[in-house]
């Protein structure tokens, strides 16, 4: 990865990362560009991930998560490396942050005893001044992605680039919804969305009500077997139609490949990915039957306010991926200090659900 040449650092900055890439808090695990991360940082890592995987983490799959633990962690140490190279230095708000975070925590978990405090968290293997290290590694972390890919970052991403992440991951539909059971709406007519089923609340259909929509899309089905264009599709569309939110969303759906449609349909999603191009897919789902239609995106459809409903978060969501790719070139880099690593039990490590910001 380029970096800038500094030629100067003040002695200050100098001192800064001689106390940052020390190994005197014990063993070191690993080591990049001069920043050494010891043992107690490595294992609180470890913990931090082992919750973050909690729902997945098994017997069988172990040994693959803990390599990807150890991935992440090496890229993390890396990112420290980078933000001493480039000369930056955390914002008094981003130390006030991590000043604010310990209090709480030292209240919350150690009574406000700093020695109760230690004791309580060392089960993940660091106290206070190592938690704060840590800490203070995640913000680097966060300010160096800002200062490399923010909204000024120091490498700017061209529009092209943004463009062919949006055609290689979105795909365009135009859909036509059948629906299987009735929603329930409020007073507006809205239909009810219920939290904990994370689904709008419906009741099936049943007799003749379920077998007359049948009917329609085996009418339907018919049609669009005739159906050569978009033109078509959209003339069908008009005529059998039956999702409230078509008339929002003219340009039709954009679903990512990337993204976790929990508040969708999977069926949907999954069929508007794999359909090609001009074909018509058909799917069911527990709602309904839809036919897609999968067109060619629209040009910088992701910048459209049109389509601003399937494209939150795109634009940092493409800066992240050219910044992970730049921290991934670093891999080969990181030097790892095998015989400390080995004395590290992953399996013996807690996962961590309480020392968060």
């Amino acid at each position: 990865m380029k970096r800038i040449c500094l030629c100067l650092l003040s002695l200050m900055l100098i001192a800064s990362l001689l106390l940052c890439g020390c190994g005197d808090r014990g063993p070191v695990v690993m080591e990049y560009d001069g920043i050494r991360l010891t043992e107690d940082i490595y294992r609180y890592w470890i913990s931090c991930y082992k919750a973050q995987f909690a729902y997945e983490l098994n017997e069988e799959n172990e040994e693959e998560i803990a390599a990807l633990i150890d991935t992440n962690i090496k890229k993390s140490l890396i990112c420290v490396g980078l933000f001493n190279s480039y000369g930056l230095k955390l914002s008094d708000t981003a130390r006030e942050q991590i000043n604010r975070a310990m209090n709480r925590l030292v209240d919350d978990i150690g009574d406000g005893n700093r020695a109760e405090f230690d004791e309580a968290i060392s089960v993940y293997g660091i106290d206070y001044e190592g938690l704060k290290i840590a800490f203070s590694y995640e913000q680097m972390g966060s300010a160096l992605r800002e200062y490399l890919f923010g909204d000024n970052g120091y490498f700017s991403i061209a529009k092209e680039q943004y463009e062919e992440h949006y055609e290689n991951t979105y795909s365009r539909v135009h859909m036509i919804y059948i629906s299987l059971v009735d929603f329930e709406v409020d007073e507006d007519g809205l239909r009810i969305w219920d939290n904990e089923s994370q689904s709008y609340v419906y009741t099936a259909l049943t007799g003749v009500e379920r077998n007359m929509q049948l009917a329609k899309a085996a009418e339907l089905r018919e049609k669009l077997a005739g159906v050569g264009d978009e033109a078509g599709f959209l003339a069908l569309m008009k005529e059998y139609n039956e999702d409230p939110t078509a008339e929002e969303y003219k340009g039709g759906y954009y679903f990512s490949s990337e993204l976790d449609y929990s508040e969708y349909v999977s069926a949907v999603t999954d069929a508007a990915q794999d359909a090609v191009i001009g074909q018509v897919k058909e799917t069911e789902s527990e709602i309904g039957i839809h036919f897609l239609y999968r067109v060619a995106p629209e040009e910088e459809g992701w910048s459209k306010g049109a389509n601003e409903d399937f494209f939150e978060g795109f634009v940092d969501r493409v800066r992240d991926r050219y910044f992970e790719i730049a921290i991934t070139d670093e891999l080969p880099n990181v030097a790892v200090y095998q015989g400390v690593k080995d004395t590290v039990d992953f399996t013996a490590i807690p996962a961590n659900w309480e020392l968060y910001w």
